[in-house]
């Protein structure tokens, strides 16, 4: 995934600093939403958050997951050792 930024941020610079040469009184926002029609690197910076977001969610989920697992082993070794308590009983 970092190969396609190693190409993006360098065009993304070379056509900012074009776009100010040539007009100079350009305000942020509108150099923004210029270089945002220009380049692709707005696009490749909201997939990178949006796959970061589901991994965080699959991680949340698997925390998740792996808590209730626990929870469970541990209820089985109690039943286990009762009965094996029970059996040593009889």
């Amino acid at each position: 995934m970092l190969r396609p930024f190693t190409t993006e941020v360098p065009k993304y610079q070379i056509l900012k600093e074009r776009i100010l040469a040539a007009y100079p009184d350009l305000d942020d926002e509108t150099l923004a939403d210029t270089l945002e029609g220009i380049t692709d690197l707005q696009e490749m910076i909201a997939a990178v958050i949006r796959s970061a977001l589901v991994d965080e969610a699959l991680g949340s989920g698997l925390r998740a997951r792996l808590d209730d697992m626990k929870e469970r082993q541990s209820r089985l070794e109690v039943q286990a050792s009762k009965k094996r308590e029970l059996a040593l009983q009889l």
